[in-house]
């Protein structure tokens, strides 16, 4: 990829995760303190300076807008984004994508991002990488089994062959990072996953939407990341762990 591609990055925020109730005390879960910065801050922040990211793009919670001004905040931590307010509740991340469909460029490539999460300033080789294969579509994976992930299944020679939400069938997780090559494309088979009505845990997923391009014959490229550089603040541990602590090291200062 080139810099005149112009990627564009989309977190899909308009829905809490359940630990949220037992960490965000008063507060949008994005707006927690993750050792000094909002939350939502350090998972921008992996694609801050990047030369292929000209445009972020944000899909809200009306609410949080209306009541804790979640909309100027992130205008503050990045200017050049599009913020769309979602009216309720959606029937999961992939129709939250959805709702942004009219500030999606269909000709340039997008990268859906969980907001949640960060690698603390160490993404970019691992993006040049995904971004940089022939593949439609992508994701970064790390190593785990736990069924809270999404998971990709490859052949003997690397290509996937089935991705899963919620089910181990392998040891390679997706990491929160989605890479489809066009916009429309992804518009595309997205819609027509939702037509199948292929759910998991009653909702709509980003993950399995990687199967009806590989339905359609389409390649998908799965790129692995150092799992010491990735934190997911899926668990009330992890944010624990993290919240409010300005000196606790980061995944690459500590030792084993």
């Amino acid at each position: 990829m080139t810099s005149s591609m112009n990627a564009q990055v989309l977190f899909p925020m308009a829905v809490a995760p359940a630990v949220a109730e037992k960490v965000s005390a008063n507060y949008p879960f994005p707006l927690i303190d993750i050792q000094g910065k909002p939350l939502v801050e350090w998972a921008v922040g992996d694609y801050k300076g990047h030369p292929d990211i000209t445009k972020n793009i944000f899909v809200v919670s009306k609410k949080d807008c209306k009541e804790f001004f979640l909309d100027d905040t992130l205008g503050l931590i990045s200017p050049q984004s599009v913020i769309v307010q979602a009216q309720g509740v959606t029937k999961g991340a992939l129709c939250t994508c959805l709702l942004a469909v009219d500030q999606i460029d269909g000709d340039k490539p997008l990268i859906i991002a969980n907001y949640d999460q960060t690698f603390f300033g160490k993404l970019s080789p691992f993006l040049d990488k995904l971004m940089a294969t022939d593949a439609s579509a992508g994701a970064l994976c790390f190593d785990s089994v736990h069924p809270r992930w999404s998971f990709m299944r490859c052949d003997d020679k690397g290509a996937v062959m089935e991705v899963a939400e919620k089910r181990p069938i392998s040891r390679h997780a997706i990491a929160g990072v989605y890479y489809f090559r066009s916009g429309k494309e992804f518009i595309d088979h997205a819609q027509r996953h939702i037509l199948r009505g292929a759910t998991a845990r009653d909702s709509f997923f980003i993950a399995p939407v990687l199967n009806e391009y590989i339905l359609a014959g389409a390649s998908v490229a799965k790129v692995d990341v150092d799992p010491s550089l990735y934190v997911s603040f899926y668990t009330e541990d992890t944010v624990r762990r993290y919240q409010g602590q300005r000196t606790y090291p980061m995944p690459d200062q500590e030792t084993a």
